[in-house]
């Protein structure tokens, strides 16, 4: 089986660089007026609201063409990535669960995204990273905490929305890390405000080491993305589940890596093996994935 996953994980990536026709403009819900649903810690059923929230991929799809602002890139696909998470959601029934693919499914549509990651912030104002679509996206959110600025944290905590095209310009707003992110060769950022309960819980954080690699489509995309974000955050914090999803964050990434080692293949299809097996042998990721360490990258039979 391992090897038949193998095999069939090698498509082509949806970022491919086409341009197709305009989409007029529009706008998304704000996502301070979502549902507000939550999910038990032990996994069991996310009530109505939440699950529907996330159901209807292809309605919400269709909503992108309307929100694209006219001159820039070509609406975006979204129902299968949607349709995924939807099934996701229904599959496993917790919002811990979910995060993980959700923001491996961010990545690989929000146009020009290399990386990305959702920072939540606990009631003492502690920052840290729920999910994370590979190591480089937890890399930039620490290099954040320890400084204390960056675009995630203004967005966070002060201006809902920031994108920077550049951050190998010196940027007044945040000395310290800009500094950091010339190093480790970041040069582009989309950060969005996650909201849930009438208050901020956490960010949405989009990474290039491209520089400009984010324009209003990315953004209009990336609004669609964090709507969602808002409310699995949501669930996770109402509910206590944060160190739960922090460690769940990082024994996948430790899993991914011993994919991509052992059978040299990239981060995207790593995961997506992962994802595979899991749904095909009814095992919940954060399981399949405990088990790959343990066995040093064998799959489980």
């Amino acid at each position: 089986m391992e090897d038949d996953l193998l095999a069939r994980e090698n498509g082509a990536h949806p970022h491919d660089g086409t341009e197709g026709t305009e989409g007029p403009g529009g706008r998304f819900l704000d996502p301070r007026r979502l549902p507000d649903d939550a999910a038990d810690p032990d996994g069991t059923p996310l009530p109505d609201g939440m699950a529907r929230a996330l159901q209807n991929g292809s309605a919400l799809a269709d909503g992108v063409a309307r929100v694209l602002p006219t001159g820039t890139r070509a609406a975006v696909d979204l129902a299968p990535p949607l349709t995924e998470i939807a099934r996701l959601l229904r599959a496993e029934r917790s919002a811990v669960d979910v995060v993980t693919s959700f923001v491996h499914e961010a990545a690989r549509w929000v146009p020009g995204a290399e990386a990305v990651s959702i920072t939540a912030v606990e009631a003492s104002k502690r920052v840290t990273t729920a999910a994370a679509s590979s190591d480089l996206a937890v890399r930039y959110d620490e290099m954040q905490y320890e400084t204390g600025e960056g675009p995630c944290l203004s967005a966070l905590f002060h201006d809902v929305l920031v994108r920077v095209g550049d951050l190998h310009v010196a940027d007044e707003r945040w000395p310290r890390f800009s500094e950091l992110a010339a190093r480790a060769e970041l040069r582009s950022v989309l950060a969005l405000q996650l909201w849930s309960s009438g208050e901020e819980v956490g960010a949405l954080n989009v990474f290039s080491r491209l520089p400009d690699a984010f324009d209003q489509a990315s953004e209009q995309v990336a609004l669609l993305f964090a709507t969602h974000a808002s409310l699995l955050l949501g669930s996770i914090l109402r509910t206590g589940q944060l160190e739960r999803a922090v460690a769940t964050r990082d024994v996948i990434g430790m899993a991914k890596g011993i994919v991509m080692q052992r059978h040299q293949l990239d981060e995207h299809t790593a995961f997506s093996v992962l994802v595979r097996y899991s749904r095909d042998t009814n095992t919940k990721l954060r399981d399949l994935a405990a088990s790959v360490v343990a066995n040093g990258g064998a799959f489980p039979r």
